[in-house]
């Protein structure tokens, strides 16, 4: 990558295009039916399909008498209230389980970004006794590059490229 960009590979470049990652919009455009419709990053084309075809099947069941005799296909809300309950557990777990997957991974970019501003730090007063005529752009330069490492992480982790 970088013999073909030239020796200042970092500015020369040119940018790939970007995923798309994330939803974004503007608080003028926080209503609920427009963050309700947004199809990009939505579960909605995802279950739509499996909720039609459900309910389609539903319907023949109970239009076509497979019930048998007593035209119900449940005839204590027991069963249904089972099903909720178990149906509401398991998605309260998995919901806990994202979350949990979520704040370590924001835990373990938080102590990257401690670990790589202490390095920088160290490296910056380890030369700040320095007698030399360019050790203040040294310094800089550093911190520059530093801040420059962490924002292409950050860029790279929320797949802005």
């Amino acid at each position: 990558r970088g013999a073909s960009c030239g020796a200042s590979w970092l500015l020369d470049c040119p940018r790939p295009a970007p995923l798309r990652a994330m939803i974004y919009y503007t608080s003028a455009e926080a209503n609920f039916w427009r963050v309700f419709l947004v199809w990009y990053g939505s579960v909605i084309p995802r279950c739509l399909p499996q909720a039609l075809f459900s309910g389609a099947l539903a319907y023949l069941f109970e239009a076509y008498g497979v019930a048998g005799e007593s035209q119900v296909l449940v005839e204590h809300p027991y069963v249904l209230q089972v099903l909720g309950v178990a149906l509401g557990f398991f998605l309260v777990q998995r919901s806990n389980l994202a979350y949990q997957r979520w704040w370590e991974a924001r835990t373990a970019v938080a102590q990257m970004a401690a670990k790589w501003s202490d390095t920088i730090t160290q490296l910056v007063e380890f030369e700040h006794e320095s007698q030399l005529p360019d050790a203040r752009r040294w310094r800089a330069n550093i911190v520059h590059l530093g801040s420059l490492l962490f924002a292409l992480v950050m860029a790279d982790l929320r797949e802005d490229w």
